[in-house]
């Protein structure tokens, strides 16, 4: 297969978000002249809004309003000055506030991004490796490519992989100083926790071994004045770094830096970079933030966080009762509805959308394409009947959108290695029948050369050298397991495809340098990032793999099957990913 370049990468990045805007389902802008209550107006319709991060409606909170205008009406727009010269008495005071909260020394920045980047390169040296959750928020991991680039290790640790992490610390802890893991308390898209108590054990047990935490989807919702997530499972120590977002449900502005350990506190705020040349959080957002961090203290927030937990335990029960496919069973405001590719999930949006709802929608480059689906998030101003009618118009459309793409949510549950739910039945009942034989021996020569013969290097000869060549192999790698699937409606031919079983790299879709920095650590190990996969096709082969036959009227159920059956042997061969690929141009299945 040819290789995806960095700038493939961000064309396939493009395509995809302009389709979404093309269906009229990405890039919206509201309709209205203002916004209350828990709807949003797009194109002259009130919706009821389940995108928002604003996870205890506190955006619109009368408090945190009148602190931003008076702050504003005292000091002005802006704070024109960085910190490094003066502080204003407000900013002190907003981080004397947030202090209470945490229970340690704090201060703010003007994003978690800006956060991270006066952080992570004062305290994470080349006498260091850091260590990236391979779900780690964005902003952690473009940090860390500056570390990277002035030498300092930095590797990808599959997601919330323990033995993983230790595997890490017992190869390092002789050579480095520190060994950093960076994690997401809650994280973004599938809404799931880091396994954080585990993880500040493993602070305990390995001197070299530090975490560092950024928490931004945990903040106010969960724990004592809405210390978060982080704080609210492990505390905090001299080994954990934590940081938040002053944004989303804290619905101020900025990013807090809380750590415990004096010595790297004081050393951040002489000498961290982005502290010293950017400007500091806005004034008015000061003002908002102040009334917030108030507001958390005097507990004020408390019934909020008990409303929105209602809203989460009757939304994940209303899932499950329904069948609906959730990435995560994590009680967190962030809900992921798997929808598999981003085609069903436009569609989703577009159908919810009618019905009167709108949410959140994952895709690449946040997840993979194929782990697209609606990223629902919930807030404390959600009704019940909100909660009830969202969830009716998913279990309605989910099924009939899935279908028309050829899959079912019991495949949906198998691509995302979901628990089973209930069986679904298979596409409707034709003549069609599929089959498998495991050898293009076994297949007629002159059929399958009618098929595929002319659509590339796999026509029954290159596919017997290819057979040959891959079989009885000493490496792992050099060994396929070959899987030819032809659907017949009596003697009649109408789809064809073969599919091969192999390792694959995780990062062939990365751009270079990411990959280069994985070829290093496959010096080591061999098969690091590497994931048995069943794709269309080989990784050897371009072209069209697909025969159709699309004067047979049934030639859609026929692909279908093929599909279905594809995903039998991908569970079979115990692979983890099924790689549909080099479909004809503008192919449609519905």
């Amino acid at each position: 297969m040819k290789k995806t370049t960095h700038n493939d990468s961000y064309d396939t990045v493009y395509h995809s978000i302009n389709d979404g805007i093309n269906k009229d389902v990405l890039h919206l802008i509201t309709s209205g002249s203002s916004i209350n209550g828990n709807t949003i107006p797009i194109n002259g319709k009130e919706l009821i809004n389940f995108q928002t991060y604003s996870y205890l409606g506190l955006d619109q909170h009368p408090k945190l309003i009148e602190g931003c205008i008076d702050v504003t009406r005292k000091y002005g727009t802006q704070w024109g000055s960085s910190v490094a010269y003066i502080k204003s008495d407000i900013h002190k005071e907003y981080e004397t506030l947030l202090g209470e909260i945490f229970g340690a020394p704090t201060t703010i920045a003007a994003s978690t991004t800006i956060a991270h980047g006066a952080v992570m390169p004062v305290l994470m040296s080349k006498d260091d490796v850091v260590l990236l959750d391979q779900q780690v928020h964005s902003s952690v991991q473009q940090t860390a490519k500056m570390l990277k680039a002035v030498g300092v290790t930095v590797e990808l640790v599959r997601h919330n992989s323990l033995e993983g992490v230790e595997a890490k610390i017992n190869q390092y802890k002789s050579s480095k100083r520190k060994i950093w893991y960076l994690v997401d308390g809650v994280y973004s898209m599938y809404g799931d926790i880091a396994p954080l108590k585990a993880l500040k054990q493993l602070t305990d047990e390995y001197e070299q071994f530090y975490l560092y935490v950024d928490d931004a989807h945990g903040m106010s919702w969960k724990g004592k004045n809405g210390c978060g997530v982080c704080i609210n499972e492990i505390g905090l120590s001299e080994k954990i770094v934590l940081i938040t977002s002053l944004n989303k449900a804290f619905c101020a502005a900025g990013g807090a830096i809380i750590i415990k350990d004096k010595e790297m506190f004081d050393k951040i705020m002489v000498s961290g970079p982005t502290l010293i040349f950017c400007t500091p959080v806005p004034l008015p957002m000061v003002g908002a933030g102040i009334a917030s961090a108030k507001l958390h203290l005097s507990g004020g927030i408390n019934p909020l966080q008990q409303k929105l937990e209602s809203n989460i335990d009757r939304f994940q029960t209303l899932c499950n009762a329904h069948g609906l496919p959730l990435a995560s069973s994590d009680a967190t405001p962030i809900q992921y509805i798997a929808t598999g590719s981003p085609k069903v999930g436009y569609d989703m949006l577009d159908r919810i959308m009618k019905d009167g709802y709108i949410s959140g929608l994952g895709l690449f480059p946040a997840v993979n394409t194929n782990r697209t689906g609606l990223r629902v998030c919930l807030n404390s101003k959600q009704s019940f009947d909100d909660i009830d009618g969202f969830i009716e118009s998913v279990s309605k459309n989910l099924p009939e959108s899935l279908a028309i793409n050829g899959k079912t949510i019991s495949r949906i549950r198998r691509d995302f290695k979901l628990p089973s739910y209930v069986s679904v039945k298979k596409s409707e009942t034709t003549n069609i029948k599929v089959e498998y034989q495991n050898s293009i021996k076994n297949i007629d020569r002159k059929a399958w050369d009618s098929m595929l013969g002319r659509n590339g290097s796999f026509d029954y000869n290159g596919l017997l050298f290819m057979e040959n060549s891959f079989s009885n192999q000493e490496e792992e790698h050099n060994n396929w397991t070959f899987h030819y699937l032809i659907a017949w409606e009596g003697k009649i031919p109408v789809a064809a495809t073969f599919f091969t079983a192999s390792l694959v790299k995780d990062d062939l879709f990365n751009s270079a340098d990411k990959s280069l920095e994985i070829e290093t650590d496959r010096l080591l190990n061999k098969y690091h990032l590497c994931t048995k996969v069943l794709s269309m096709g080989s990784m050897f082969s371009e072209g069209n793999h697909l025969y159709i036959d699309k004067s047979h009227s049934n030639w859609r159920i026929a692909v279908t099957k093929i599909i279905e059956k594809a995903e039998d042997i991908k569970e079979a061969e115990n692979c983890k990913n099924l790689l549909l690929r080099d479909f004809e141009p503008n192919i449609d299945l519905q």
